[in-house]
């Protein structure tokens, strides 16, 4: 194991998730207290940032492709995480869905509603396609972080 004599050092990326991180966690101290699983909550974000600072610290003494992948690409895989537990926060503010709001803007601005009006032109193999671009996104930033990990940018 070899260990770098420089300082710890965050990345504007790591700043950015341990930002992203204590507001929620204010979030829920302050609008989830006493509501179902908000003690959980709040683990949750503890640990998440904990994993967030060994990354940082472990990047001094661990090296080698593998570790600067991960360094690049792990608040993808916290992403998804945070992405499930913003969940109960949901009506945290307003205690109704707004999608009702939304259709009626959709009638108010085409006179009818667009998902009724496109159903004549649903076909499998185009659903199966809008399926396959919609997913796409998810591999766009990873694969970009590999691409510019080997051309070491």
């Amino acid at each position: 194991m070899r260990i770098n004599n420089s300082a710890i050092r965050f990345r504007p990326l790591d700043i950015a998730t341990l930002a992203y991180i204590a507001i929620e966690f204010v979030i829920v101290l302050i609008l989830m207290v006493g509501r179902p699983g908000w003690a959980y909550l709040l683990l949750f974000y503890l640990v998440a940032a904990g994993i967030v600072i060994l990354i940082v610290v472990f990047d001094l003494t661990v090296s080698g492709l593998f570790w600067r992948a991960l360094r690049l690409v792990y608040p993808l895989f916290l992403f998804a995480f945070f992405y499930e537990a913003v969940g109960p926060q949901i009506f945290l503010v307003f205690d109704h869905p707004f999608d009702a709001h939304v259709v009626a803007l959709e009638k108010m601005i085409f006179g009818i509603d667009p998902a009724f009006a496109l159903q004549q032109y649903l076909e499998i193999w185009l659903n199966e396609l809008m399926n396959a671009s919609y997913i796409s996104y998810y591999f766009m930033l990873p694969v970009s972080a590999i691409i510019l990990l080997f051309k070491k940018r």
